[in-house]
This record gives structure tokens, sequence and C-alpha cells, in this order.
């Protein structure tokens, strides 16, 4: 009886028959954050998108329409982009229009579609979008990490100058300073604080002093990054002057672009 019933199973199973197997179970990617309004005290007018950089899709955000941008390259503490939020409307106030993104890897977590990119496409990425939405001037702004990732990238990104605010020495997947300057012939502006322990002015003046192109390097009286341009009560520092020119193209005296 049993061996029967046995072979009544085995039967029906072979045959299709008795309940259908469940489906494999599939995976959708989380949908990418492209709302960089959810930085803190985000303007209404800030327009938000998403950035192809390769297989990459990253939330960016711009804030103006003026033909003159300034690609913000963010720190890695102040919740990815957000943190340039209250330097970009400063900016947004002198005429230039920032552009801002979640370098990848940092911030809320952008979908990978494929192979993560690398720096420099995620900065081609911006300096083509902008060029492509009415930029006739791009000038790469970075702090910290982001101005690591600026004077590494800059040369062959289409960016028409550079500034960068403590960016360390060296930084993962991008040649530092000191590396990046004997072949970088953008204009670029260097500023660090000499109690600066992360990206000491000891360091980065010499090193910015070797730039193949014009070039100035200034001495922060302190501060580290964004710290540079914003005092604590979120008022432009007197050097915030000299980095809108900077983008601006407005040069010093003794510095041609």
């Amino acid at each position: 009886m049993l061996a029967a019933l046995s072979a009544s199973l085995f039967l029906a199973a072979c045959t299709g028959g008795g309940s259908a197997p469940s489906p494999s179970p599939t995976w959708t990617a989380p949908a990418v954050d492209t709302s960089l309004s959810r930085c803190p005290a985000a303007p209404a007018e800030l327009k938000t998108f998403v950035l192809k950089a390769g297989d990459a899709s990253l939330p960016a955000a711009t804030l103006g329409d003026s033909a003159t941008v300034a690609v913000l390259l963010h720190q890695t503490n102040g919740g990815g982009a957000c943190g340039w939020l209250p330097a970009a409307q400063l900016f947004a106030q002198r005429g230039i229009r920032p552009l801002l993104f979640d370098v990848y890897g940092f911030g809320p977590g952008p979908r990978i579609d494929g192979r993560a990119p690398d720096a420099a496409t995620q900065v081609d990425a911006a300096v083509a979008w902008a060029k492509k939405h009415g930029a006739t001037r791009v000038v790469l702004v970075g702090a910290s990490m982001g101005g690591a990732i600026a004077v590494g990238t800059a040369q062959d990104s289409g960016a028409d100058a550079v500034v960068d605010l403590s960016g360390p020495m060296a930084w993962s997947g991008v040649p530092g300073l000191a590396e990046a300057a004997p072949a970088l012939t953008l204009p670029t502006l260097v500023s660090a604080a000499p109690d600066d322990t992360t990206s000491p002015a000891a360091a980065l003046g010499p090193a910015a002093g070797t730039l193949a192109g014009p070039h100035l390097f200034v001495t922060a009286p302190t501060g580290h990054g964004y710290e540079l341009l914003l005092q604590g009560d979120g008022a432009a520092t007197p050097f915030f002057d000299t980095v809108v020119n900077w983008v601006l193209g407005s040069y010093p005296a003794g510095v041609t672009g």
C-alpha cells in the first residue's frame, strides 16, 4: 500500500501534477534618491536631477541658471553633497550656478547598475552635464576629499579652473597635489591652514608652488574645508570673495588665466 502511494506521488511530480514550484525571487535595485532637498534647510528653488556617471546614478542638484558653474566636490562628512549647501546658496547669490552631487560611495547610497565609477568619470560627467545645460565656464571647487579629487581629475575633465580647499596630499584613486601639479596647467587656487593636521599648509603650500599653470596659494587663518569659506554663523569669510573671483575668472594681480 505504501509502495503504491509513493509511486503515485512520484508519477504526479514527474508529470506536472500537484502544486507548482514557487518562482525564484527577484531583486530590484532601490530607486536612487534624486532629491538633495533632503538636505537641512534646502531652498525650494533647488533643482534636483540624476547625474549619470558611467554605470552609476548620482543624486545631484543645481541652483540658479548662471552660465558660470562651480562643480562642488564635497567632504566626507556632512551627508554627502548636503555639506556644500550653505556655501552653494552664497555662490548663487554671487552669480555662480553651483552643481552638487553625491560622490559615489558617500551620501545616501546611489544606485549602481554595473561597475562603480572612478573619480574622473564622475567629475567628467558633472562638467559635461554643466556644458550641456548652458555653462560657458566650469570650475571645480573641492573641499577636503573633494579638493584632492578636484586637483587629481581637473586636467582632462574639460574644466576651466580649480579650487582646492584643504585637499589631503593623497587620496585613493586620484593623484595627490604634488603628483598632479607638474601636469596641471589650469589656473589653480589652493588654500589650507597651518593648524590643519589633515591637510597642513606646510605641505600643501610647497606642492602648490610646483603647479604647471597659473596658481595661488592662500594660507587660511584656521579651519578645514568648508570652514575656509563659512564662519560659524553661516556668513562668508573674507576668503570667500577670493574663491568667487577665481570661479568667475577674475584672478589677482600676478596670476593670469
